[in-house]
């Protein structure tokens, strides 16, 4: 538990771009401290790797791992990665972020724009994303 008393939540930000991926974490981390949001859900920790090795290390290991960006812009391919994280854990909110012009049919992930620079909206869908998942309407029911 972080000092909130909430529970701590992890953010895997995956990209071969090291300026992207550095640029997003320190963004999302920045609103995160400025988020004062009084229903927050849990404290989110923002992690940045730069390929496979680091996201299924962390994916096996890390048990407080919530969410993945996978940036699709960069070199590697983002779609065997999302593959792989789901194989890995199914119950990962997975985000890919597609550069402008780039449409998917079906990824089975939520999609980003990866230009787009407010970090507050994203930290919004992060955390609707792990609120979605946690919910627990009979048991919310029961308790109510």
């Amino acid at each position: 538990m972080a000092e909130t008393g909430l529970p701590q939540c992890h953010v895997l930000i995956v990209s071969g771009d090291a300026d992207w991926r550095e640029s997003l974490c320190n963004r999302l981390r920045a609103a995160e401290v400025q988020d004062d949001e009084e229903h927050q859900c849990c404290d989110l920790s923002f992690f940045a790797v730069d390929g496979r090795e680091g996201l299924v290390d962390r994916a096996l290991e890390d048990g407080q791992l919530q969410c993945v960006v996978l940036d699709a812009g960069s070199a590697f391919d983002s779609l065997a990665l999302l593959r792989e994280v789901r194989g890995l854990r199914s119950e990962l909110d997975v985000f890919l972020a597609l550069p402008p012009g780039v449409t998917l049919d079906h990824s089975r992930a939520e999609l980003l724009d990866r230009e787009d620079t407010r970090a507050e909206t994203l930290l919004r869908r992060l955390r609707s994303a792990i609120q979605r998942r946690a919910r627990t309407p009979f048991a919310d029911t029961l308790r109510d």
